[in-house]
């Protein structure tokens, strides 16, 4: 007598063997023995353990809405049901597969995956970009591996599921908000170090010029004593200051655009260094930015100077020099050390009273031979007995 069986079911039997001819026939006498009738995908479900669709597309929602308590209470419903974690973490993993695949290809024939309707495809492949899905399927597949050695496999499963929920912590999409604070920081070491390179650099410049004017260096340091007092002496020249150029509503606009457009190209160190800048107007040809320190002013001219007049001709559609300045602002003194109190003296030994030991009764001698021995001879007067 032949055996009845849906399309789906045997599917199913096929992925769960992987390739397997003995293993696919083995799960098929396993499911037949129990059908009653014709082996329906449902009573292949039950038999194997599988999740089904239903559930699984119901969890992918849950992480797309960033429900976290939506996606526990599915995973508690299940392991009510007695389904195991492990094919809980594959038949998800399987199905955000067959999303990316359908992303990339817009079919799943000739892919050896689970025959999901177009419908829910089409729906449920808007709901991730394809890096997105690779992070979590990532993610699932770490899970995986965790629970073979966790004491409490649950938890893990638990964790994996909230992560996916939270992606920045599954790592989904780019901590925007972290990245600009390390960015930051990596910008000021950048303009620290180019600067430390540039004082290097003219130090051996400077020693040269000194050694080649022939004379000695005592003559050399009252000469430079000299200069330094006809420097102190004269006025100071005043700096030449750059012409105030008034800043219109469309101008501001411009630089507030500038800098979404930073965020939206992921030029998150270039926006970190600029953040930190104030727009200082525009003319024809010319795009001012005024910092409080010349360290970033001197890291935007220097590394990022290209790209940003780049966008800034995108922007304004006309291509115009920048231009960065800033100064720094003095330093802090260091605080003065305090001064440690001096520990106070010892006070003076009171003066020992002699004990005679042979002047006493033996009652009253051995009690006080074992208090010397134990406590030392050094015998002072009680205060008390003073009074």
């Amino acid at each position: 007598m032949g055996l009845q069986a849906e399309a789906e079911a045997l599917d199913m039997i096929a992925i769960q063997a992987d390739g397997g001819l003995r293993d696919a026939l083995s799960l098929l006498d396993q499911c037949s023995a129990l059908a009653e009738g014709e082996l329906t995908a449902a009573r292949v479900r039950q038999v194997l353990g599988l999740i089904g669709h239903d559930w699984i597309y119901k969890l992918t929602e849950a992480i797309y809405a960033r429900k976290a308590q939506v996606a526990l209470g599915v995973l508690a419903e299940l392991l009510r049901d007695g389904k195991d974690l492990k094919q809980v973490l594959t038949e998800l993993s399987l199905h955000l597969r067959s999303l990316m695949i359908y992303q990339a290809t817009g079919t799943l024939e000739q892919m050896d995956l689970y025959a999901e309707p177009d419908a829910v495809l089409q729906e449920q492949g808007k709901f991730f970009d394809t890096e997105e899905l690779m992070a979590m399927i990532k993610r699932l597949h770490e899970a995986l591996a965790e629970i073979k050695w966790s004491p409490q496999p649950r938890i893990t499963v638990e964790v994996a599921l909230m992560a996916l929920c939270n992606p920045t912590v599954s790592g989904a999409v780019p901590q925007a908000a972290g990245a600009a604070v390390d960015d930051g920081r990596i910008a000021q070491l950048e303009a620290k170090l180019s600067q430390m390179a540039a004082q290097l650099a003219a130090r051996p410049a400077a020693v040269a010029a000194q050694a080649g004017t022939g004379k000695p260096a005592a003559q050399r340091a009252v000469v430079s004593g000299r200069e330094a007092a006809t420097r102190a002496a004269a006025p100071a020249e005043p700096m030449p200051q750059e012409p105030v150029i008034p800043i219109t509503a469309s101008d501001a606009e411009v630089w507030d655009k500038l800098l979404a457009l930073l965020k939206e190209r992921n030029k998150m160190p270039i926006f970190a260094c600029m953040n930190q800048g104030q727009f200082a107007g525009m003319s024809d040809t010319q795009f001012f930015v005024k910092f409080k320190g010349v360290l970033m002013a001197d890291l935007a001219m220097r590394n990022y100077r290209k790209q940003l007049e780049e966008f800034i001709e995108e922007l304004t559609g006309r291509p115009l020099r920048l231009h960065c300045r800033g100064e720094d602002t003095p330093l802090m003194p260091p605080p003065k050390p305090v001064k440690k109190k001096a520990a106070p003296p010892p006070p003076p030994e009171e003066p020992s009273i002699h004990v005679d030991l042979d002047a006493l009764p033996p009652e009253e001698r051995a009690p006080l031979e074992k208090a010397f021995e134990i406590f030392g001879d050094h015998v002072v007067e009680i205060e008390d007995d003073k009074q």
